[in-house]
């Protein structure tokens, strides 16, 4: 199966998906009033670089680039999220929440007022945290860009050329 035939396909369920997942946890922030931890906050950026490349390489002619920059991007995302995930599930120290120091009285302000810990399982679906879903979206995001690239060294090898 080549991954380049379904190309709209999936770039339009990675494209809704993130879509999707940006507008939710922004409504539940800002309308709900559920607080976001700085990891939550930074994993958005990545849905939003989806967003963003997904219009692109559906839109461009160069699908093969598209691919390759989404799925690199989503395999920073998928590290992120997997390291949210670590700290949620105590595997790792809550730099979030944890002051490393306490300069002056916007630090500690800084650390009486953060409301949301990294560690702290705010959000979930279906009682499984957010964090470990993110990191199996950009996992499954980067599995096909990586599958892509396979099947183009592959078409390579064999003398044939990638479609654009």
């Amino acid at each position: 199966m080549n991954i380049l035939n379904y190309h709209k396909q999936i770039l339009s369920a990675i494209l809704a998906l993130s879509l999707g997942a940006l507008i939710i946890s922004l409504r539940i922030q800002l309308i709900h009033g559920v607080s976001a931890c700085p990891l939550c906050q930074f994993q958005r950026l990545f849905f939003a670089f989806c967003i963003g490349l997904s219009l692109w390489t559906l839109y461009s002619k160069r699908t093969f680039v598209g691919f390759k920059v989404l799925s690199l991007t989503s395999l920073i995302g998928c590290f992120v999220a997997a390291y949210h995930t670590s700290v949620q599930f105590g595997l790792v120290a809550d730099r979030c929440r944890t002051a490393q120091s306490i300069h002056n009285l916007g630090d500690f302000q800084d650390l009486l007022f953060n409301k949301a810990s990294c560690g702290q399982i705010t959000w979930d679906i279906l009682g499984i945290p957010l964090a470990p879903i993110n990191a199996a979206f950009f996992g499954m995001v980067s599995l096909v860009g990586l599958i892509l690239i396979c099947q183009d060294a592959k078409a390579f090898i064999a003398g044939k050329t990638h479609k654009t």
